[in-house]
């Protein structure tokens, strides 16, 4: 939660005369054997507050992207497959602030400490939209980067199942320019590919 709010992915909620508030609870969850995120916050969209959950009243949009099904095939095609993960996706697209007070939290850093209430300003795991808002900004990456590379924009917008890319080329050189290309488009839009796998 400290890295939540050093990177920006929470504030301090200093509007406490809002009209339309929603709490989401939350939990760690410990993965030992992760290499990347031994603690991990899970945030409870579907927990009901009097009659309604937070995901019971937002939309879940419409699915963007290929099924597992379709990358699986196509991934096996040519001689040289290779993967990556986008480091922390939802936590790198930020919420309209006039909606950020739908994704409030109470937290304290320790025991001794008093409880403070945030709103999170990023969209958020565990929310119905999350995977929605996720994959349209993936596809709009796309649809801009189109004019100038359609192989690279097809890519982007064919390869990816959630966070995960599946790639393939046909030779070395091949993956590393496509390697190259994608790192580049997607971390100047503060997507950074990790986890590589070959």
């Amino acid at each position: 939660m400290e890295e939540y709010e050093k990177l920006g992915h929470k504030s301090p909620n200093k509007e406490l005369d809002v009209k339309i508030s929603y709490f989401l609870p939350h939990h760690t969850v410990r993965r030992k054997d992760s290499i990347t995120t031994k603690l991990r916050v899970v945030f409870d969209g579907s927990c009901k507050s009097n009659s309604n959950s937070l995901n019971s009243v937002l939309g879940v949009g419409q699915i963007l992207q290929p099924d597992i099904f379709t990358l699986l095939v196509r991934f096996r095609v040519n001689k040289i497959d290779f993967m990556a993960d986008i480091k922390q996706m939802y936590r790198q697209l930020l919420i309209n602030p006039d909606y950020q007070n739908l994704q409030k939290i109470v937290w304290r850093k320790s025991l001794d400490s008093n409880i403070k209430e945030y709103k999170l300003s990023t969209v958020t795991y565990g929310t119905a939209s999350a995977p929605f808002l996720a994959t349209r900004c993936l596809h709009q990456i796309s649809l801009d980067f189109k004019p100038q590379n359609p192989e690279l924009s097809n890519i982007i917008q064919n390869s990816l199942y959630m966070d995960d890319l599946m790639l393939e080329a046909s030779s070395n050189r091949e993956a590393i320019i496509l390697i190259q290309a994608l790192i580049e488009i997607l971390d100047a839009r503060g997507l950074h590919l990790r986890k590589w796998w070959f």
